[in-house]
């Protein structure tokens, strides 16, 4: 099996709506750590960005390894363990209804397949000033 890594996702919003959408990545193993930042489309979900982080550090992995995602996103970290079965059932819930965001659950799919993936849910207090 490959090497243990961590994956960290961040994103700019607390908002449901981002207005200025950024999205941060760290992805460390053996001591070493690769980082990024990237810019989305306006109008995108919070759900969206963070899953298009993940989509980004996923791509700098190059070689199959253990990997754990940590992440503030319920979203993702829940609903992650159903993403296989929706892929079987056409992208559809149990109840029959399309799954939302279906082409980045995809995406997020295929580029975990060569690893062994588990998502570590962080609630993240917020800052004072935030409050």
């Amino acid at each position: 099996m490959g090497l243990q890594t961590d994956i960290y996702l961040y994103e700019s919003s607390r908002a449901p709506k981002p207005r200025e959408a950024k999205y941060y990545y760290k992805v460390t193993c053996k001591g070493q750590y690769r980082w990024g930042v990237g810019r989305l489309p306006d109008g995108e979900t919070k759900h969206q960005l963070v899953m298009r982080t993940a989509i980004a550090a996923f791509q700098r992995l190059v070689r199959p390894a253990i990997v754990t995602v940590h992440t503030d996103c319920g979203y993702l970290a829940t609903y992650h363990k159903y993403a296989s079965q929706w892929k079987q059932n056409g992208w559809k819930k149990a109840n029959g209804e399309p799954v939302r965001n279906a082409q980045l659950w995809e995406q997020l799919l295929k580029l975990e397949a060569m690893h062994t993936v588990r998502y570590q849910y962080h609630r993240v207090m917020p800052n004072e000033d935030e409050v």
